[in-house]
């Protein structure tokens, strides 16, 4: 295989010009950071039994990868590792798999199928969620665009649906405490309520949804509010919006969090 470098058990690159289906030799333990960045033209990726990690970055961008085989051993899979790859559909993950890091299907536009295997102690996609769950915390990590997110997870991680721009709709259950920095930013959500147990929102969480034309915050909530209609969501003890769409009308007296007024005069220009 003259178009993979191979060194130490460690894959360091790729010819960007390997095409349809690629299968890793057995003796690689290692993919290297970018390796396979921008290789356009694979279909399908299938990893040998024994692959312990998958580095940053190792896929990302590539655009018409359809399906990845893991391994049986693997361990860990690097930020941003398959980000960008917009025809992956499916994803299985196998129960060795300890660490996921962050963004790692980010903006996987096609992604509709999460599965983690049943035996995994460390994750787990729990009620046929379509998603990846850190277990011990009952925090959704990675979320695409059929993602139901089920009644027992706590807290919705930073940037679990960032870029995920074929997500139309989400139902945030009861039991959701925590909704955590760009967790919903950049997607194609067009409406969204925030219901009555949510007591933390990070910043950016809704910024640039161009669809998004409806923003509720249930009238339980003690933290946060969408007084008068306003389609925001509004920090209640400040007076400061926190989260805007392109229909929101805000009240007076209300300021605007730092960073989001511009971001509020795009979406007026844009309607």
């Amino acid at each position: 295989m003259d178009y993979l470098k191979i060194e130490d058990g460690i894959l360091l690159s790729c010819d960007k010009d390997v095409e349809g289906v690629l299968v890793i030799p057995d003796h690689v333990r290692t993919i290297d950071s970018c390796a396979f960045e921008s290789c356009t033209k694979l279909r399908v990726v299938v990893m040998p039994d024994f692959l312990l990690g998958i580095k940053e970055c190792a896929f990302s961008e590539c655009t018409s990868l359809e399906s990845v085989v893991f391994g049986s051993e693997l361990g860990y899979i690097g930020d941003y590792a398959f980000s960008e790859c917009t025809s992956l559909k499916h994803i299985y993950i196998p129960a060795t798999v300890w660490c996921i890091g962050e963004w790692v299907f980010g903006k996987c536009d096609s992604l509709e199928s999460i599965v983690v295997d049943s035996r995994n102690p460390v994750y787990d996609s729990r009620e046929g969620c379509n998603a990846i769950i850190d277990t011990f915390y009952d925090t959704l990590v990675m979320g695409c665009k059929t993602s139901v997110i089920p009644s027992t997870v706590k807290r919705i991680g930073e940037c679990a649906f960032e870029g995920c721009r074929t997500l139309s709709s989400i139902e945030i259950p009861s039991h959701v405490t925590k909704i955590g920095a760009g967790a919903f930013q950049e997607t194609g959500l067009k409406t969204i309520t925030i219901p009555s147990s949510v007591n933390y929102i990070g910043k950016q969480v809704l910024d640039y949804c161009p669809d998004l034309e409806s923003i509720t915050v249930d009238p339980k909530n003690t933290v946060y509010d969408s007084r008068e209609a306003c389609n925001a969501i509004i920090e209640t003890a400040s007076d400061i919006a926190i989260a805007t769409c392109r229909s929101t009308d805000l009240p007076d007296g209300i300021q605007v969090f730092k960073g989001l007024l511009e971001k509020l005069v795009e979406e007026r220009r844009g309607k």
